[in-house]
Order: C-alpha cells, then structure tokens, then sequence
C-alpha cells in the first residue's frame, strides 16, 4: 500500500534547547543508549505529540480512549527497551496509539535510503543532516533481521474477521477462508480493540462496533487461533512470520478497460504516488479521450492509500469536467510554536492572506468543541478549486468505487466528489484523514529517529472532522468474504466483486442515484462566503450551545465568563471588556442579539457572532465566535466588491483593520481624473463601548470639500430603542462665483443624532436622523445655519412583500452653497438672495422580491422644493437585481402626476 510522503519544514525551534547533531556514541552505537537518554527521547516525543497532534478529543470521542492515560506504559517501555528492536517498537507504539495512519516512526531503512531526496527537500531537508542519515543507517544495520513475511493476514468483513492469505506451508492449520472467533483465547473484536498497532480504529455504521481493517498480530512468535471453516472449528497454533518467498507485486498502477461496449468504461487507480505520474498520465489521456462518449465511467480508487492530490487533479477530474468545480477546504491546528511555524512554512504567503476563523453557522456547533478552545489556532478557509484540463469533453456520469483502505489524497478525491457532485460514491465509509496538509517530521534528540504526525485538524465543507466523520458513499455496498480470496477479476464477468457487481446492477436497472452534492462555481463560491459573513439570521451560530446543561428559565441569566474564541490576531482581553461594559451585569437573549450589532460597528473583523452556553441553572457563560478575516481585505466578498466599486470610480482603496489586535482600523481612498478626491480615517474602540471615527481629506470638485470628521457611534439599546448619537465636525472649504469674483464659505456641520429600533428580526423596524450646521462667509461675516431631518419605517407586508415610509424635511439660510446631509438625497444649491429656504418630501415604496436576487418596487412621492412652491406629486417603477459580489443594479422609471415630465434612471449602488 502506498502512502503519500508528507514533507514539512520546521523551524529550529521545534527541538528548543535539543541539539539535532547526534553524539559520537549515538552515530557509532545508536542502540548503546543510555537509560537517562532512552528517557530524554521519551520526554522530547511525549511532549511535542501533547503540544501539536490534534486529533486527541476526536479519537477519545470515536474510540472512547484517552491517550495521555498511556503516559506511565509508554515511559516504562522506554526505560526498560533491552535491545534496538524494543527501543524502536516502543517509540512505535507510542506514536501509534495515536489512531492516525498519518502518525507513525518513519523507518530507519526509508531514511537511509532516500537520503538524497529528503536532504533535498526544500521544507525538511535542514532536519536530515548527515548525522541524523547516518544515525538511520546503523539503526536499520541493527534493526535487520532475514527477510521475513507475515504467516497470515485476516480482514475484517461484514462484522467478523476473515483469512484471505496464509502461508502455504501452513494452510492445512488455518484454511483460506476460515473465520476467527479468537486470538490466544481472547475474543477477537475485544483483542483488536486493545491492540495499538496499524492499521488505526475505524467505526462500522452498519454495526457500531470499532474494527481494524487487518487483524493486527500479538507480540510475541506465534499465535492461537480458533474460529470456524465452511462449518468446522478451527484452532492453530502458527508463527507470526515466515521467510519470505511470495513474489513482489507486480500488478500496474492503472487499469483501464470496457466493461460493456459504448456503455460502461472502467479505470482502477492503485496509488496516487508521485512516481507514478509520468507514465500514468498519458494512458489516462488518451483512454478518456477514447470512452468520451460513454454514458458511464467508474472510476476505482478501492485500496488507494493516497499519493499527491495533484494526480487525480491532472489526471482524473480535470479531463472529465468543463468548468471549475470547487470544494470547501478549512484547516485549524493546535496553538503551539511548533506548529505554528509548520503552517507558516507549508502556507506561505497563505498563512496571513487567508480568511481567517471559523465559518460562523450552525455546522461548526458541537462537531468539534476543542475548536473553541484556547488549545487550537484559527481555522484557515479557502476554496479547493480544480480547473478543467485537457478536457475531453465527458458529459456521461461518473460512479467512484471506494472503500475503507482510501486515505490521505485518495480520501481526499472522495471527499471532493460528494462534496462537489462530480461523481456518484459506490461502496463503504473511507478512512479519513484527506482534509490535510503535510504532515511535520521530529527528529528524537538522542537517538535521531524520525516520528512524523499530522498537525492539521481538517474539516469537509459540511463542518464535520474528516479524520472522525471520513466520507460516507451515496449508495453503500459491502465485499463479501470471497472477494479476498477467490481471484476476481473487474474486467471479467462473473468474476468480479460484489461491489462492482452491485453497481453494474444499479446502472442496468436504472437505479443508481445522481450525485448529491452541489458544485457551487468558484465565482458563487466567494459570492456565498462574503453573504454568509453578514445574514446573521441565517448564518449566525446557534443562540444557545449546548454542552450538556440545559439553559433554564426566560432569563435574564448571570454572566460567569465572557469567553472569545476565533481571536488569534485580537486582544481577546480588551473585547471581552467592551463586551462586558455594554452588557453591564445579567444578559438575555435580545442582548446578545444587541451585543452583535455593537461589534459589527467596529468593523475589525468578518463577522462576530454572539452566543449562550448555559453552564449551571441561571448561569452562562457568553462566547463571542470572531471570524476575522485578513486585515487588508476581511473576506473574499469584500476583495471583491472593492475592486469593482474603485473601478467604477475611478479610485485606489486602501483599508488595513485591526491593528495590533486593539479593534483600530485605518484606510483611506484617493480618486482621479476630473474628480480628485482623497480621504484617510481613523476607527477606534471608545471607553464607553462606542466606536469612533475620524477622518480627514479633500475633494476639488464644488460645492463641497470635507475637511474633517469625527464620528461617534454606540448602540445603547433601552426599551426597544437604540439611540445612536453620531457627533460630526465638518470644515467645508467651498468656493463659488459671486458678483466680487470668487469666494470663499467656511461651514461647521453637526448631526445631532441618529436612531433606530433595536428590533434585529423581521418585523418593523424604524431609524432615522436629525442634523444642524451653519456656513460662513468671511466676505460677508455672517453664518448661515441649516437643518435636516429624515424618519423611515419599514414594516413587513407578506413572507416577500415590504413596505417603507421615508419623511423628511429641512431649512437652510440660502445665501451661500449648502451641502443638506440628507442621507438618501443630498440637497445642493446656491443663490444670491437671502432668505430662508425650506424642503418637506415623502415617499412611498412597496417593494416585492421575485427571486433569490431580484426584486420589484412601486413608490410614489411627495415633494415641496423650497418655500414659495407648491408641492408635487410623482410615481415611478424600479426593478432591482443584486449581483453575486453585493452591488445593486436598480432600473427606475418616474412620471410626474402633472404629466409634464416623466424621468429614467439607471443605477449603480452598493448594497452593503
């Protein structure tokens, strides 16, 4: 079986403190170790499995074991290992009682041999020095016994373990076929479940019962078998090894063949190893190409131990899709230096650019707790995108066979075509682990043994660990014991298993179900990660986490802690103060709803949900759940919404959020060609829970140039109300053609305060916004205030239908231009009369939605311009279509009740 070779680069600082050069003792006698070194090693290996794998509360909830119980066994093994053999095999263990068949001593001999390509590698190669190579080399001098090879191998089928090879010197005692019930007297499902050896525990779902693929071996020379043959009872005493005289596996790494004429094409893929690649690569071409016209291909990935995702990518998906398919791929890892300097090497530039945190919905809930926890890092998320290549233009459907040997890269493929829809899974659960990167190497300080183990907690895009959940087939199928020992053959018939028999029985008799996944399209997907960042309603995290305790009473309830998971790049102290200042005491439901809308003024991150974990009756603890985003650009929504809107416009845009973890952000926007405008602001967190904003910049284009502003924002919610006092100081610079020539208006702007209801649902909901200012002429010597109001209602008419009421009104002394901050439609005008000029406007608008992003309205309005006319009366059409990256598109078209004018727009908005 051919496993994937994982390459990572660690810093020196894996082993702070352990010289990686072996001792002369070490390099002339690595099996001469000492007792206190022997313990040395012990400690190293305990302590960076403990800081770094992250699979410990997935594998105590699957397998209900806890491997820091092992400490005391595993110390003992290693102070009492009498010989090379023992030392070498109690390392083993340890690292295998891990369950992972990622986690493993990489042995001496794959060391010696593969020195040049290891010191060769540009993630690892400073851990393999020439004395950690040569350390490998005695040891596999020591370690070499003659060429030995199992006696037997059994494999667990349908619920019961199963002879499927015995040494033909010994299969009068233990025949092929025979179906053990014991090992040494032990019964055979309990003695593999306390076996920690490969291959790791996996789950039946059909039975619930914990198995090993292959029945591991005892220790010791022999063993006792009994069990049962074709209605006998069998009881061996046999070795466990035998020397070794079965020929080498020759079998090629591909198969391809027809297994009925223009109908059904077969390819069986053994490895997706990188030697492979170069020859497989082209018969794989070329036989798509051939069977292109086929209606189906089964693609059979069955005993694939992995390789490089990159195979099937080429090789497999490319050719046989016309678009992009794309899958969800997020990663977290524990919270120590070891590993975050290994994602650091293995991400690259991706370490900081990616989107960081924890996709805030109701699929991360109770998957994985300890993702909540200070112990892991932030999940990293990005889509996993494979592009068509070479296509060969299949429109046919794709039935992928697998089984509980596909891991690493392979279960990676699985897991992409359930998740994608690019094929349809035939067979039984895979192992797991395909939601991966490389796995880290650690170089044991005395001896120079190599462990390697895997640093990444993986999760599909359903939010489920792929280690624990692995990938589960759309239509399930079992072997049959005789498949592993009567030679079938997939490209014979009659002589093909009962997987693949299955599965041509569903396609003759029109029964094998469509793909269940949904390839979203890498443009939907970053249209669907950016929306999923903001409709809280339907994406926040539930209200209520459940760890057991159930939350009593209506509340309000006492708050014990305020926990903020998600926060690697924020002062978790400083948002949990704010936090606690606006909860001020006990806290309720439509409190945390409020607490929400209060972070999101910050706008320091993605997303920040809020949420209740009842810890004992009439207690809680508050978790705030951070999304945070890269500091440049929060999401991918925001990348690209960005980039449309300062292409529009005509502008660079510059945004940099959460400095130093403090909840500040900077930025700034400098336009150009007839326009040219420049502003930069400050945001800032403010000791009463507000957030505050300044800003400053220029504008050249009449009538207005803002000079300054201050803003400041909080959400105190009282009785349903949420006042939001905003104080905003404008200088405004305007420079206008009088009768003496150009002049000069200096003004002082303040809005007064803005409010709206504190009801975040989906029922009526109110705002509005008072402001006053005044202008100066210094020619003159006079100011000239102004005043603006505005109120809006917006209440729901039906499930899709809404209606909105908007009043306004304002006054101005009209000597000099004004500039009215009137939120929907800014009112600019000049005049060389004094007098007071007043404005009252009404409108009416109910709009309807007819589709997930389109919407129809009809308003009407009222308006009375200034104060000698009459008021008007107007309505008008609009349909509104808002695109995948959040920008509107609004078609509107007006008619003036007078019937002298009708009017038609088309406009550009944003609608974030």
């Amino acid at each position: 079986m051919e496993h994937k070779i994982f390459r990572i680069a660690l810093a020196a600082a894996f082993g702070a403190g352990i010289a990686l050069l072996v001792t002369a003792n070490a390099c002339a006698a690595p099996w001469a170790l000492t007792k206190e070194e022997r313990l040395e090693d012990f400690r190293y290996l305990y302590q960076v499995l403990s800081d770094n794998y992250p699979f410990f509360d997935v594998k105590e909830r699957l397998i209900g074991r806890n491997w820091h119980d092992q400490e005391a066994e595993f110390e003992a093994a290693f102070a009492h290992a009498a010989s090379p053999r023992e030392f070498y095999e109690a390392a083993s263990d340890m690292v295998e009682a891990l369950e992972n068949s990622h986690s493993h001593m990489l042995g001496p001999d794959y060391v010696a041999s593969r020195a040049d390509p290891l010191q060769a590698d540009r993630y690892a190669g400073h851990l393999f020095t020439d004395a950690v190579i040569a350390a490998n080399e005695q040891w596999n001098n020591v370690l070499s016994l003659d060429d030995l090879w199992p006696s037997y191998s059994a494999r667990y089928v349908k619920g019961s373990y199963w002879v499927t090879y015995v040494d033909r010197d010994l299969r009068e005692q233990l025949p092929v076929g025979t179906r053990i019930t014991h090992v040494n007297d032990q019964e055979v499902l309990d003695y593999v479940k306390t076996r920690s050896r490969r291959p790791h525990l996996l789950v039946d779902p059909v039975r619930n019962q914990l198995y090993r693929r292959h029945m591991p071996t005892p220790p010791g020379h022999t063993v006792h078998l009994r069990g049962q043959h074709q209605g006998e009872t069998v009881e061996a005493e046999i070795p466990i090894t035998v020397p070794a005289r079965e020929a080498p596996d020759e079998r090629p790494n591909t198969t391809t063949a027809v297994l009925e004429p223009d109908t059904i094409a077969y390819i069986r893929v053994r490895s997706f190893a990188r030697r492979h690649m170069q020859e497989d690569g082209p018969k794989l071409q070329a036989f798509l190409e051939e069977v292109s016209h086929f209606p189906y291909l089964f693609i059979d990935i069955r005993g694939n131990g992995g390789g490089e995702t990159s195979y099937w990518r080429r090789y497999l998906v490319g050719p046989t899709i016309s678009e992009p398919h794309v899958a969800e791929h997020n990663i977290a890892w524990r919270d120590s230096p070891e590993a975050q300097d290994y994602m650091r090497s293995i991400l690259g530039p991706g370490y900081d650019l990616l989107p960081v945190g924890r996709q805030l919905d109701e699929r991360w809930g109770d998957g994985a707790p300890e993702l909540w926890t200070e112990d892991f890092s932030e999940m990293r998320l990005f889509p996993h995108p494979v592009l068509p290549r070479r296509s060969v233009g299949f429109e046919g459907s794709i039935v992928l066979l697998v089984d509980d040997r596909v891991y690493s890269a392979s279960e990676n493929l699985a897991r992409f075509a359930k998740e994608t829809g690019w094929a349809t899974l035939v067979g039984t659960a895979t192992a797991g682990d395909g939601v991966t990167v490389y796995p880290a190497y650690f170089v044991l300080p005395n001896s120079q043994l190599v462990a390697r183990i895997p640093l990444v907690l993986g999760f599909d895009g359903l939010g489920r660990v792929n280690e624990a959940q692995r990938t589960q087939p759309d239509v399930y199928a079992e072997y049959v014991p005789e498949d592993f020992w009567q030679g079938r053959d997939p490209t014979q018939p009659g002589r093909r298993d009962n997987m693949l028999q299955h599965t041509l029985d569903l396609v003759h008799s029109g029964d094998l179900p469509e793909p269940k996944g949904a390839n979203p399209g890498l443009w939907d997907w970053f249209a669907r990660a950016g929306h999923q960042s903001r409709q809280k309603d339907a994406y926040g995290l539930p209200r209520i986490l459940s760890d057991g305790t159930e939350l009593t009473g209506e509340g309000p309830w006492a708050v014990r802690e305020i926990r903020v998971a998600g926060a690697e790049k924020t002062d978790t102290e400083n948002m949990a103060a704010l936090a606690e200042a606006f909860l001020d005491g006990d806290v309720s439901l439509d409190d945390i709803v409020r607490l929400e809308r209060q972070l999101s003024l910050y706008q320091s991150h993605w997303h920040a949900s809020v949420s209740l974990r009842p810890v004992a009756p009439g207690r809680v603890d508050v978790v705030i759940s951070v999304l945070e985003g890269h500091p440049l650009l929060l999401s991918p929504f925001e990348t690209m919404s960005e980039l449309a809107l300062d292409l529009a416009a005509r502008r660079v845009s510059l945004h940099y959020a959460n400095i130093g973890g403090r909840l500040i952000n900077v930025g700034g926007q400098r336009s150009f060609g007839h326009r040219r405008h420049f502003e930069a602001y400050l945001d800032f967190p403010t000791a009463s829970t507000a957030a505050g904003r300044l800003s400053m910049g220029y504008d050249d284009s009449p009538p207005t140039a803002d000079q300054g502003r201050l803003h400041y924002l909080t959400l105190r919610q009282r009785h349903m109300i949420s006042a939001a006092w905003q104080g905003q100081l404008q200088q405004h610079a305007v420079q206008y053609d009088g009768d003496d020539g150009p002049q000069q208006a200096l003004g002082l702007d303040l809005s007064l305060m803005r409010w709206e209801s504190a009801d975040g649902g989906e029922g009526m909901h109110a705002d509005g916004d008072l402001a006053i200012g005044a202008r100066f002429l210094p020619n003159k010597g006079q100011w000239y205030p102004w005043w603006t109001a505005e109120a809006r209602l917006k209440a729901p008419l039906s499930e899709r239908a809404t209606l909105e009421i908007t009043a306004a009104s304002g006054a101005a002394a009209a000597n000099t231009p004004a500039f009215l901050p009137f939120q929907r439609r800014p009112l600019l005008f000049a005049a060389e009369d004094e007098f007071t000029f007043r404005y009252q406007q009404g409108d009416v608008e109910v709009r309807r939605e007819v589709g997930r992003s389109l919407s129809v309205s009809l308003h009407g309005q009222w308006a009375r311009t200034d104060t000698f006319s009459q008021g008007t009366w107007a309505a008008g059409a609009s349909a509104a279509w808002t695109t995948p990256i959040g920008l509107e598109l609004r078609l509107r078209q007006g008619w003036q009740l007078d019937g002298e004018r009708s009017t038609a727009a088309l406009e550009l908005r944003t609608s974030f």
